[in-house]
């Protein structure tokens, strides 16, 4: 995870410590983490104060992603799809199919256009509605 910045997120101890100088390079740090992402900048581009009040969220999850250390695996008897995008530049297609590996039950993959939180208005929301209710109904 180091190669993609998360060791430089902030604690919660910094960002409430935080004076407003401290904050801009908190802020730094998070746009470079994210700034490859148009989800977020649709979301928090154009409201820096919506940013701020995100920000110990956002940074909470990013937090768990750069703690995380696998031990050993339960594994669940339930269902998994997982769906990719194929131009997903932060997650492998073989990073999606490791969800196979905590269930027992059954596993499918699923791989559609689009990039890192793949769906956008421009992207075929049918297509992608269409699989998740062909994939709930082996359930009903």
């Amino acid at each position: 995870m180091k190669e993609r910045g998360y060791n430089d997120i902030p604690d919660p101890e910094s960002l409430s410590q935080s004076i407003p100088e401290n904050m801009e390079t908190m802020l730094d740090v998070t746009n470079s983490i994210l700034n490859a992402s148009p989800e977020f900048q649709a979301a928090f581009g154009t409201s820096p104060e919506l940013f701020r009040l995100f920000l110990p969220t956002g940074l909470a999850e990013l937090r768990m992603i750069r703690d995380y250390e696998r031990g050993d695996t339960v594994l669940f008897d339930v269902p998994i799809t997982a769906i990719h995008g194929e131009m997903d530049d932060k997650v492998t297609a073989s990073e999606m199919r490791a969800w196979q590996e905590l269930t027992q039950g059954p596993f499918t993959f699923h791989t559609l256009p689009g990039g890192h939180l793949f769906l956008h208005e421009d992207q075929d929301q049918k297509q992608l509605l269409e699989l998740i209710a062909h994939d709930l109904e082996k359930y009903a």
